[in-house]
């Protein structure tokens, strides 16, 4: 009698690989025939709930491991959602980030980071994107692939980080804080180099849906480097080939002193090239109070792009002017079906001229967070200094609708009511949620 597992019924190997993590289940495969078509069964049932959204760094280890994953039709076919994290390895701060000591760090300076800048560089880490992307280019259960996103992870789900970690020595502690450095949104930094591989990959490999959900923070152009001749030239390179891939775009700016004019042609760029979304959101800085460059950048790039089929709208924490507000709602009118608008302060005009606009467009969903901030004559507007506050959601075409009007009637009664002071409180209806 064979003494090896391969004797073994199939039921008892299959119980047996339901004990292996997800990258011993991956090698087990390759030991036999038998254990490869055991441990697919076993892995295709224990990976189940897990594969339906698996996220790798972008590093050889977990790109490979992702490969694998994709290259098996029982696994593939489970995956609905793909997140690429950058290992934010060229922009990580030793001390401040992981905590890193003396030998840590002379590894990640002398072995870590070269070998990551060879695989970039060399065409390893573009040669196996394609091949991922070859691999779900056609199945239909493939939802999104998701770029940048500030996305909640553990050590044991994301592939290549256990072999990240065991190159650094990375202690729990370290682990966790190093964890939390990768799982942030993307840079400009990161979006020209590391992150643009996959869009490079998507290219090549002619992939003809709109997938991608990118996620970006900050709005300032990465500084050149000596091959990069102009500020023109590496935002159009960099934001030409994100565009084609795009379903939503979240851009946030979280510091508007890095508004410049160099920002600006970054900023051109990146609105042509997110135009083509079916959901945007924008999110400034909830530290001002006033009229700031960085938001009139946000909106001269806004108002010149053609938003032709967005239809989530989520404006967060921006400070503008009724007219260019107004202008960019009017623009995305056509298909806009969901608008939330949240703490956005108006430095002139009046809300009563935007909703009063917003009640033309056929929504089915309007959510309003936070203080609705209306300037008066010669006062910067802060949540002390306001004659507008709204605090509510709305579900339904008819529903909006009839809030809208609602809420309109109700401005036009209170403005005229000396008792108000001046302050518009929010009408209430049943089929609105209300808060605040």
């Amino acid at each position: 009698m064979s003494s090896t597992l391969d004797a073994l019924p199939a039921e008892l190997a299959a119980e047996i690989c339901d004990f292996l993590n997800k990258a011993d289940l991956l090698k087990i495969r390759q030991t036999s025939r038998f254990f490869n078509q055991v441990s697919v069964i076993s892995l295709s049932k224990y990976l189940r709930p897990k594969l339906q959204s698996v996220k790798a760094l972008l590093t050889e280890e977990g790109l490979r491991c992702l490969n694998d994953l994709t290259r098996v039709p029982q696994f593939c076919s489970k995956i609905e959602n793909i997140y690429l994290a950058d290992h934010k390895l060229y922009e990580l701060d030793t001390q401040v980030d992981v905590g890193l000591g003396h030998f840590q760090s002379e590894a990640l300076l002398n072995s870590v980071i070269p070998a990551q800048q060879h695989f970039d560089m060399s065409g390893q880490a573009l040669a196996l994107l394609q091949s991922i992307f070859a691999n779900v280019k056609s199945s239909a259960r493939l939802a999104s692939i998701r770029i940048g996103y500030d996305i909640h992870l553990s050590r044991h789900d994301i592939c290549g980080f256990s072999h990240l970690s065991r190159s650094l020595s990375l202690d729990n502690a370290q682990q966790y804080k190093y964890l939390r450095r990768i799982s942030e949104r993307a840079t400009p930094w990161a979006l020209r180099s590391t992150m643009s591989q996959p869009f490079l990959a998507l290219q090549a490999t002619n992939f003809s849906r709109r997938l991608v959900h990118l996620q970006l923070q900050k709005m300032a152009q990465p500084g050149l480097i000596v091959a990069e001749r102009s500020s023109g030239s590496i935002a159009r390179r960099t934001w030409n080939v994100v565009g084609p891939y795009l379903q939503s775009a979240h851009i946030t700016a979280y510091d508007h002193r890095e508004a410049n004019p160099k920002s600006a042609l970054w900023m051109k760029e990146c609105t042509t090239a997110i135009s083509g979304v079916d959901e945007l959101q924008i999110r400034g800085s909830e530290d001002h109070y006033d009229e700031c460059s960085g938001c009139t950048l946000i909106f001269q790039g806004l108002t010149k792009a053609k938003f032709s089929r967005i239809a989530r709208l989520d404006l967060i924490d921006l400070c503008i002017d009724e007219q260019n507000l107004s202008r960019f709602l009017n623009d995305c009118s056509s298909t806009l079906q969901s608008l939330q608008l949240d703490s956005i302060g108006l430095i002139c005009g009046s809300w009563y001229d935007v909703i009063v606009l917003i009640r033309e467009f056929a929504l089915s969903h309007l959510e309003a967070e936070g203080q609705y901030q209306l300037v008066v004559p010669g006062c910067i507007p802060h949540l002390y200094c306001r004659n507008t506050e709204i605090n509510f959601v709305v579900s339904g075409r008819e529903n909006v609708a009839n809030y809208i009007q609602l809420w309109l009637d109700n401005w036009e009664v209170s403005r005229d009511n000396p008792h108000q002071g001046g302050e518009l409180m929010y009408p209430t209806a049943s089929y609105a949620e209300h808060f605040g």
